[in-house]
């Protein structure tokens, strides 16, 4: 490539309306641009060095570049208060081998930064606040890297990235960085970069994912196994509880199901949950309505007794009934019957003047109380 002679510094107050397209190198140094059109600078073929050192330059306007590749082979951006660079700024500068940002106020570089630019050789980045570098500006071709003067946070990532330079140059890692040394992490602060070994920066990084997983890991184990252990404690609790629903059938085993008994009636279970009547409380307790009443008392106590079959409890309702059963409804009967008989021979007692013997004319002699 034949070699450009740069001419000396136009200083201007602002940027020209007109760059000049007859020429290779454009030195506006010292100059007070501010902002900078960088389209102007992609409509010239020609164009190969441009000098825009301590030109006051704040913000590059990037808007209107499209798709333009640049020709530039030098570019000089040293001294000016850039604070951050355009997203797709010099990602189509195939030409680009010399690139100088240094003193400037850059926190980051763009994620694409250089991308196309595998003829670089010399990159200055000295004396910025970056702390992380894209892994697209470290190219192999690099011979000279100034990286001095940032907070340069020593991590696997950037490691990896010098290590790659490194792979096809015969210079060491500490005559490419020089005395450049670690801000973050903690553990690093102040080790020269050169002096470190692999198993500092990246094995680092790894211990730190693997200590953060663990405890996940074994507090997600512990929960499985809780849920598992309720899950089973549950199912042994429903499996022996002496409480769990019994069947809708449950009665159906020869015996009546509880019914409610009449009001004025007091139910006692006995023999496997028979339900007798002990005792009618208008039968111990003659009313005084009944001893003043002239409605004859024979008639009376034929009521009582034929009372009987209405106070039996309703019919089962189960649909299959054994032999069993059937005894037991036919005890219970008997039982009632004698219960109200022996009731109402006590009901007699108490009414003065009147002897069951002499007034029954042998019409109860022959009931059947077995």
């Amino acid at each position: 490539t034949k070699e450009c002679e740069c001419p000396s510094a136009s200083i201007l107050s602002h940027f020209p309306s007109e760059v000049p397209n007859d020429t290779c190198c454009l030195n506006y140094s010292g100059s007070t641009f501010n902002q900078v059109p960088w389209a102007a600078f992609l409509s010239h073929t020609h164009l190969q060095v441009l000098d825009l050192t301590n030109c006051n330059i704040s913000h590059i306007d990037h808007s209107e570049v499209g798709d333009a590749v640049s020709s530039l082979r030098e570019l000089y951006l040293s001294q000016n208060g850039l604070t951050s660079l355009p997203a797709d700024f010099l990602t189509k500068s195939h030409s680009l081998e010399v690139l100088d940002l240094g003193e400037n106020h850059l926190k980051h570089l763009p994620e694409h930064f250089l991308e196309s630019s595998d003829k670089l050789r010399v990159l200055i980045l000295e004396w910025n606040q970056l702390s992380a570098l894209p892994h697209s500006a470290l190219k192999p071709s690099l011979e000279h890297l100034e990286l001095v003067g940032n907070p340069w946070a020593c991590t696997c990532s950037l490691w990896e990235g010098l290590q790659g330079i490194l792979h096809n140059s015969s210079s060491s890692l500490q005559d490419l960085v020089g005395n450049l040394t670690c801000a973050s992490p903690q553990n690093l602060t102040g080790r020269l970069v050169w002096s470190l070994q692999t198993g500092d920066v990246c094995h680092l990084a790894n211990l730190t994912a693997l200590f953060i997983l663990l405890p996940l890991f074994l507090l997600l184990s512990l929960v499985l196994c809780w849920c598992c252990g309720r899950k089973k404690k549950r199912k042994e609790s429903s499996s022996f509880s002496p409480n769990r629903k019994r069947p809708n059938n449950s009665h159906c085993n020869g015996r009546w199901p509880h019914a409610k008994l009449p009001t004025g009636q007091s139910a006692v279970a006995v023999d496997d949950g028979k339900e007798v009547i002990l005792r009618n409380q208008l039968m111990l307790q003659p009313s005084s309505n009944l001893l003043g009443s002239t409605r004859d008392i024979y008639e009376e106590v034929e009521i009582k007794l034929g009372s009987v079959d209405s106070l039996a409890p309703p019919p089962s309702t189960c649909s299959t009934e054994g032999t069993a059963g059937k005894q037991d409804l036919d005890t219970d009967s008997a039982d009632r019957e004698k219960a109200y008989l022996t009731q109402s021979t006590e009901y007699y007692s108490l009414v003065p003047g009147i002897e069951i013997e002499d007034s029954d004319h042998g019409e109860y002699e022959s009931v059947d109380l077995s």
